[in-house]
């Protein structure tokens, strides 16, 4: 599943209302209008445009509001074409979206952590060259002023 960028998410949404579809959000609509229920017209209506205009973490909360109206509404839903089954499995697939939203954020962490390792590390190795081998490297000036030279010449940093 594709998250983030709004024309990405269509696909994550298919999918995860795949089992559901969106045949039904329609019929929860239709009776929405039939019995008034502004409300549940208005949660129900799942169009592409309305979808890629979500932001991430919507999406879960409208399909929630459908499962839990589906849900308690399910006998009178049956002649639209709803089934228990089905509700249950979008359940599911909303549980595993909201999983997957929180990932990037994980993801942003554990690379801010591996970042943060990656400094101290540079940083000890850069103490290690200034304070030991740059010590270590001045009994060459003298004996191998060469050697002395091209170890210099090797420490400066290119950009």
């Amino acid at each position: 599943m594709v998250l983030g960028s709004s024309s990405k998410k269509i696909p994550a949404f298919a999918g995860m209302t795949f089992p559901f579809g969106r045949s039904r959000c329609f019929s929860i609509c239709s009776y929405g209008v039939k019995t008034g229920n502004n409300n549940l017209k208005i949660n129900s209506k799942l169009t592409k445009y309305t979808v890629e205009n979500f932001r991430d973490i919507e999406i879960p909360e409208r399909i929630t509001i459908l499962t839990d109206f589906a849900t308690t509404h399910l006998s009178a839903l049956a002649d639209y074409g709803v089934s228990e089954a089905q509700i249950t499995d979008l359940v599911t697939s909303v549980e595993d979206f909201r999983e997957l939203i929180g990932q990037p954020r994980l993801n942003r962490s554990k690379s801010n952590l591996q970042n943060k390792s990656a400094k101290e590390i540079l940083k000890s190795v850069m103490r290690i060259l200034n304070k030991e081998l740059d010590n270590v490297m001045l009994q060459f000036q003298i004996s191998n002023p060469s050697f002395h030279e091209g170890y210099d010449k090797a420490r400066v940093i290119v950009d």
